[in-house]
C-alpha cells in the first residue's frame, strides 16, 4: 500500500529524487545546440540578418547526426504504459471503493487507466480499470462519464462473459437521467449478452432481465408524466446570452462594436472606447491560436480542449497525457499530439523533479502551433502570410483559411543578445525533431520559390518560422486558469498557457486595468470592470498591479518579461500601494451620504450571499456599487480595487472554468 502515499506523477521516475541540483535537461540540450552552432557568431539585428544566419548554419552543419543524437537523448525519458503500475493503482482503487472513499478510488482508477497498456498480452488491464472506474462514476452520479467508460471498456476487450454487467450498468445510468430510449437499447444488448456470452444459469438471467425491464417501465411512466407537465407549464422567453457579443465590431467579429483601434508612435497600436462602456459589459471574446497544458496538469486537463478531465481518456502511447473525451483524443492524434507525444515534455519535467515548467510550456506551445497545421499549410501560404512580420498590420484576419496565423505571425516579439542563442537552439532542435518524425514529407518546395532569400530551402524556411513562433509566444502568452476553490474569494490556479491573437494584438498593459478577463473553455472573455468612458484606452494587465507591487518592482518585471517601460497613469503618478489608499468618500471631503449609500449596497450584497445561485444577483449589485464609485471618485481609491476584485470573482463564479465538483458553488464572502 506504499503507493497510496505517492502522487501519481512521481511514480513515473522513482529515482527522480536523486536528480535535484542537476541542470534542467531542456536547458542543457538547448545550451549544447547553442554552443555547437552559434558560438562566436554575431547576434543579428534585423529579420533579414536572422534569415541569413540560419541559412549559414544549415550550410555549415558538418555532422548532420549531431542534432539527431541530441533529439534522441531528449526523447528517452518516456512515461510509457506500465502494466504493473496499472495493476497496483487499480488494486488501491479497489481498496478505496470497498470503504466507500469515492474520491480516492477515482484518483487511483484514473492512474490505472492512464498506465494501462493498449497493446500486447497485458492489454486486458485497461478495460478492467475502465469498468471499475465506471462504477465509481455511477456512485458519484456522473452518469455520462460512466457510460463512456463502459463503452471504452467493451471496445478495448472487456471479458465477454462479464459484458452483461456493463450493459446492465449502462441501462441503469440512462434510467437515472430518464433517457428511456437509450436505456431500452442497453436492455436489448444486456439480453443478447446474457444469452450468448454469459455463464449464468437460466434463473439468474431471468431475474436480471426482469429487474432491468422494471427499471425501464418506471422511466417511461416518469417521462410521460413529465411531458404532460411540460405541455401545461408556462413557457419562458430565453434571455440574451451574456457571453455573446450582441453588436460586433465591423472588422473583429468577436469584439464589441464600441471599441476603436488606434495607433500612435508612443503607445503603438491600442484600443479605446468609441462610446461609454458599462461595467460588466463583454468587450471581446477571443479564441487561442494555440494553447498548451502545463506539465504539472498534463494528466488532469484535456490536451485538446483544456477541460478539467475528471475521468481522463488516456493517450494510446504515453501515460502522461489526458483527454476529456475520445473525440478530443482523435482530434489531437490527427495533428499535433502525433509529434509532441514522442518528445515527452511532461515526462522530462517530472524526471527533473518538477522543474522548468515555464520553459517546457514555451517549447510545447511552439511545437503545437506548428503541428496543428500540416507543413504544406505554411509553405503554401509562406510568401503571402509568413514573409516578414509587420507590427502595423491590421489585427483582423481577412482570410479565414489562414485561421488567424497571419495575426499571430505579425505579433510583437523580443529577441536580443540575452536570448537569441536560446531561441535559435529551440528552433534547430524542433526542426530536427519534426524532420525525424516525417512532418515535412509532403511539402512542395516549389511553394517557396517566390522567396528571394535562403528560405527557398525548406530547412531554412521552417527553422526561421520556428524561431519566430517561439519568440512571439514568449512575449504574448496568457495564462489559462480555472477556479480551484470558492470560499471568501474565487481562488484560481493556472492549468496552461495560450496565445489570444486579437487580445494580444490590440490590448496594452496598464498597472490599473479597467477590464477583467476570464476563461470559458479555452476562450478568453474580457469584461469591463468599471465604467469605461468614450475615448478612454481599454487595457489589460500583464503582470504586477499597482495595489500590491511598488512602481520600481513593476517596472523591473515588465522590462524583464515584456521589454518595455510602462508609462501608464499609475506609473506616471506613482500610485500608492493599496494599504495607503483612501478608504471612504468622506476621507476626500465628499458628502458622507455617499458612504451611507455605499454601505447600503454592501448590505444588499450580504443578503444576496444567503440566496442560492446568488452570483448573478451579486454581479448586478456589485455593478451598481461600482457605478456609484465611478460617478463620484477619481482613481486611485480603495473602492476601485475592491470593486474590480468583486466583479472579477462574480464573473468567474458565473461563467468561468472550474475544477470538478465546484459547479453550483457560490461566494461566501464580500468585498467591502
Amino acid at each position: 500500500m506504499w503507493l497510496s502515499a505517492l502522487p501519481f506523477l512521481c511514480l513515473i521516475f522513482p529515482d527522480s529524487a536523486k536528480m535535484s541540483g542537476q541542470t534542467f535537461v531542456l536547458k542543457q540540450i538547448i545550451s549544447e545546440v547553442e554552443e555547437e552552432f552559434f558560438k562566436d557568431r554575431a547576434v543579428p539585428t534585423d529579420w533579414d540578418q536572422t534569415i541569413a544566419l540560419i541559412g549559414t548554419i544549415h550550410q555549415s552543419i558538418n555532422d548532420p547526426k549531431r542534432l539527431e543524437r541530441l533529439v534522441s537523448g531528449w526523447s528517452k525519458p518516456r512515461a510509457l504504459k506500465d502494466a504493473q503500475k496499472s495493476l497496483d493503482t487499480r488494486e488501491i482503487g479497489n481498496d478505496q471503493l470497498k470503504v466507500d472513499n469515492m474520491a480516492q478510488a477515482l484518483e487511483f482508477y484514473n492512474q490505472a487507466v492512464l498506465w494501462g497498456p493498449m497493446q500486447g498480452p497485458q492489454n486486458y488491464l485497461l478495460p478492467l480499470a475502465l469498468a471499475n472506474r465506471s462504477l465509481v462514476l455511477m456512485r458519484m452520479k456522473q452518469f455520462h462519464l460512466a457510460v463512456r467508460d463502459m463503452t471504452m471498456a467493451i471496445e478495448s476487450g472487456y471479458p465477454k462473459e462479464n459484458k452483461y454487467k456493463l450493459f446492465q450498468r449502462m441501462a441503469k445510468c440512462y434510467a437515472s437521467i430518464e433517457d428511456a430510449a437509450n436505456a431500452m437499447k442497453c436492455h436489448e444488448k444486456l439480453k443478447e449478452s446474457l444469452v450468448s456470452e454469459s455463464n449464468l444459469p437460466r434463473k439468474s438471467i431471468q431475474d436480471i432481465l426482469q429487474e432491468s425491464n422494471n427499471l425501464i417501465l418506471n422511466v417511461k411512466r416518469t417521462r410521460k408524466a413529465q411531458s404532460f407537465l411540460d405541455l401545461t407549464s408556462n413557457q419562458t422567453i430565453p434571455e440574451e446570452d451574456p457571453l455573446t457579443i450582441s453588436k460586433p465590431h465591423k472588422t473583429i467579429s468577436r469584439a464589441h462594436g464600441s471599441v476603436r483601434i488606434q495607433y500612435n508612435d508612443v503607445r503603438g497600436r491600442f484600443v479605446e472606447a468609441s462610446k461609454d462602456i458599462d461595467v460588466g459589459e463583454l468587450i471581446i471574446r477571443d479564441s487561442p491560436v494555440v494553447h498548451y497544458i502545463n506539465p504539472v496538469n498534463s494528466t488532469k486537463n484535456c490536451y485538446a480542449c483544456g477541460t478539467n478531465a475528471n475521468a481522463p481518456v488516456p493517450c494510446q502511447t504515453c501515460a502522461n497525457t489526458a483527454f476529456c473525451s475520445v473525440e478530443c483524443r482523435t482530434k489531437a492524434n490527427a495533428t499535433s499530439h502525433v509529434y509532441d507525444c514522442g518528445l515527452a515534455l511532461p515526462d522530462i519535467f517530472w524526471k527533473q523533479k518538477a522543474t522548468g515548467s515555464g520553459f517546457a510550456t514555451l517549447i510545447g506551445m511552439t511545437l503545437k502551433v506548428s503541428t496543428q497545421q500540416k507543413a504544406g499549410f505554411f509553405t503554401k501560404n509562406g510568401f503571402k502570410a509568413f514573409n516578414a512580420p509587420d507590427l502595423n498590420a491590421d489585427p483582423s484576419s481577412k482570410d479565414p483559411t489562414l485561421k488567424n496565423y497571419d495575426i499571430f505571425f505579425n505579433m510583437a516579439s523580443h529577441v536580443d543578445p540575452s536570448n537569441f542563442g536560446e531561441t535559435l537552439g529551440v528552433a534547430l532542435i524542433l526542426w530536427k525533431w519534426l524532420d525525424s518524425q516525417g512532418y515535412f514529407q509532403n511539402i512542395l518546395p516549389s511553394d517557396l520559390e517566390p522567396f528571394q532569400d535562403q528560405r527557398r530551402n525548406p530547412k531554412v524556411f521552417f527553422t526561421v518560422l520556428l524561431f519566430h513562433f517561439y519568440s512571439v509566444i514568449q512575449s504574448n502568452n496568457h495564462t489559462v486558469q480555472e477556479i480551484g476553490k470558492i470560499d471568501m474569494t474565487a481562488e484560481k490556479f493556472t492549468v496552461g498557457s495560450a496565445v489570444y491573437p486579437h487580445v494580444a494584438s490590440i490590448f496594452n498593459h496598464n498597472c490599473d486595468p479597467n477590464t477583467s478577463p476570464i476563461q470559458v473553455g479555452l476562450d478568453q472573455l474580457t469584461f469591463a470592470s468599471r465604467v469605461i468612458h468614450q475615448g478612454e484606452e481599454i487595457s489589460h494587465i500583464y503582470q504586477a498591479h499597482f495595489g500590491n507591487t511598488p512602481k520600481a518592482k513593476r517596472q523591473e518585471i515588465l522590462q524583464s518579461m515584456f521589454h518595455f517601460v510602462c508609462s501608464c497613469e499609475a506609473c506616471a503618478e506613482d500610485y500608492p500601494l493599496a494599504q495607503s489608499l483612501p478608504q471612504s468618500f468622506a476621507e476626500l471631503g465628499l458628502d458622507p451620504e455617499l458612504d451611507r449609500k455605499y454601505e447600503e449596497c454592501n448590505l444588499r450584497i450580504q443578503d444576496a450571499l444567503e440566496m442560492p445561485g446568488s452570483a448573478l444577483k451579486m454581479l448586478e449589485l456589485y455593478s451598481e456599487r461600482t457605478r456609484l464609485v465611478c460617478k463620484h471618485l477619481k482613481r486611485p481609491h480603495m473602492f476601485y480595487l475592491s470593486s474590480r476584485a468583486a466583479i472579477t470573482d462574480c464573473l468567474w463564479v458565473m461563467f468561468g472554468n472550474k475544477s470538478q465538483g465546484l459547479e453550483g458553488h457560490s461566494l461566501q464572502g464580500i468585498y467591502l
